[in-house]
């Protein structure tokens, strides 16, 4: 993700719009510190780069190859378990990993906006949705969930199909062909600078605008960056 050039220019952009000479910035869950290299970049006071990986080692390297890297503090740790030593302006994440809530990282995000950011601080992202479509993919149906209902060397597996049909898979855009049957609704949104609890839950009700099999519901997710969304 470190050279995802589409969600790098939007996140780019949304840092240099929040970022002035006297802002502190949380780089959280930082990897190898795109992001805080980024507010550094754009003119920030002080960069704190948390991530509790050894890749924060790599981000140390990276930073201090920059004239800026005098700016940027690495920290080492889970954000539960550190502590910075002031509060900061703008919380930089990308806690909203897969589908916003399967990673279970969003309570880390909310503790750490609660701990540090200053009341009229900013985040980036600010908010996030959901987003899910009914679909039809014969391929794909056919590939990962009707090939169980077929015999394997003699034995039978079919008992296996049940949980195949309901398991989440995941794919890059235009990997399979997809026809979607209805138009695509946001089940859920969350607003990041208030939410407490990180729970999906969430109705659409979709009206079919095509005919053929449903075989799945197509997910992905939406990010507000500072007044752009990213999908």
């Amino acid at each position: 993700m470190a050279l995802d050039s589409v969600r790098n220019d939007a996140y780019a952009a949304a840092i240099r719009r929040c970022v002035t000479g006297d802002s502190v910035v949380l780089d959280l869950g930082a990897g190898l510190g795109i992001h805080g290299l980024l507010a550094a970049a754009a003119g920030a006071r002080r960069v704190y780069m948390v991530e509790p990986e050894t890749v924060i080692g790599v981000a140390r390297e990276i930073a201090n190859a920059h004239a800026f890297g005098d700016r940027i503090v690495t920290v080492a740790g889970k954000i539960e378990d550190v502590d910075l030593p002031e509060p900061v302006d703008l919380i930089i994440s990308v806690f909203t990993g897969d589908l916003l809530f399967s990673e279970d990282l969003l309570p880390s995000l909310f503790h750490a906006r609660d701990k540090y950011l200053k009341p009229a601080g900013h985040m980036i992202p600010k908010e996030a949705e959901l987003v899910l479509v009914p679909i039809a993919s014969e391929q794909f149906h056919a590939q990962q969930i009707e090939i169980w209902s077929q015999p394997h060397l003699g034995l039978d597996f079919s008992a296996a199909r049940k949980g195949a049909a309901n398991g989440l898979y995941w794919q890059r855009r235009g990997q399979h062909a997809m026809r979607r049957l209805a138009e695509d609704q946001a089940i859920v949104r969350i607003d990041l600078t208030k939410a407490a609890k990180a729970h999906c839950m969430g109705r659409a009700d979709y009206v079919t605008r095509q005919a053929g099999d449903c075989h799945g519901l197509l997910a992905w997710i939406r990010i507000n960056l500072d007044g752009q969304w990213l999908t």
